[in-house]
């Protein structure tokens, strides 16, 4: 049987979703984003968000009774990759005919 894992605050709940479930002795935690406990993003930027999505990745690990020690496996994911490599403010823009194929080589 499975067991719904929630934190207090719980920023999922009104959409219906888990912080996480655990199975057996194994246990899956869903995206955590960089948002403080009123579910807002934090300011600061990418590393403020970062830290913030692993508090609260660490929050939600802890509800499930394990810690970052624990962790198999993470697959982060980001909006606007361009924004974190510029130093500048407003990403670089690039034209779709300099945009390298995406087609795996055989």
């Amino acid at each position: 049987m499975f067991e719904r894992i929630v934190t207090q605050p719980d920023n999922y709940e009104p959409f219906l979703l888990s912080q996480g479930i655990r199975f057996g002795n194994l246990l899956f935690i869903s995206g955590q984003a960089g948002a403080d406990d009123e579910g807002r993003i934090v300011d600061g930027g990418f590393r403020a968000q970062g830290e913030q999505a692993f508090a609260n990745l660490r929050r939600a690990l802890e509800a499930g009774g394990s810690s970052l020690k624990d962790v198999v496996k993470v697959t982060p994911m980001w909006w606007n990759c361009a924004a974190i490599i510029s130093p500048s403010p407003t990403p670089p823009t690039r034209s779709p005919k300099s945009r390298r194929s995406m087609t795996p080589r055989r």
